[in-house]
């Protein structure tokens, strides 16, 4: 809603306007995932082996010649993995602080600022400050070329 309020005027020779903006807002909800770097721990690696030469044994081999029979197995096939992955993989716990859109590169453009920015303020000169100030420069530059690419 928007127009002049007569009534909020004094003495003014502007008309004094009104805006009322409703703002509905939702929180989103992060989608759960799992935790799939939890498989390079040995003993769950293990377990996943174990339950994948399991269901290798218990799907067997067989005959595949019509499209119901490669249907069926793959249905058994997908259920038996999704059991393993429920089982096996826990969900992730992810953090509020997380950027998504961040990658391996920016990490390294990020350490490599602060280390020159370090370097800059234990020796302040002219040919530092520009090291910094260039290192600086990229890791905005790969920032927002990653942020844009999403």
């Amino acid at each position: 809603m928007c127009g002049p309020r007569e009534e909020l005027r004094f003495g003014s020779d502007h008309i004094p306007i009104y805006t009322e903006i409703v703002w509905e807002w939702e929180e989103q909800s992060m989608p759960r995932r799992r935790a799939w770097k939890k498989l390079e721990d040995p003993t769950i690696g293990k377990t996943v082996e174990k339950e994948a030469k399991k269901l290798g044994q218990e799907l067997g081999s067989p005959s595949l010649a019509t499209n119901l029979e490669v249907e069926n197995y793959l249905g058994r096939l997908q259920g038996g993995i999704q059991r393993i992955v429920e089982s096996n993989v826990p969900w992730a716990k992810p953090s509020s602080k997380a950027k998504s859109f961040w990658n391996p590169a920016c990490t390294r453009v990020t350490t490599e600022a602060k280390k020159k920015q370090k370097e800059y303020e234990r020796d302040p000169n002219a040919e530092t400050r520009e090291i910094h100030r260039r290192a600086e420069r990229e890791k905005v530059s790969v920032l927002n070329r990653t942020l844009e690419d999403g």
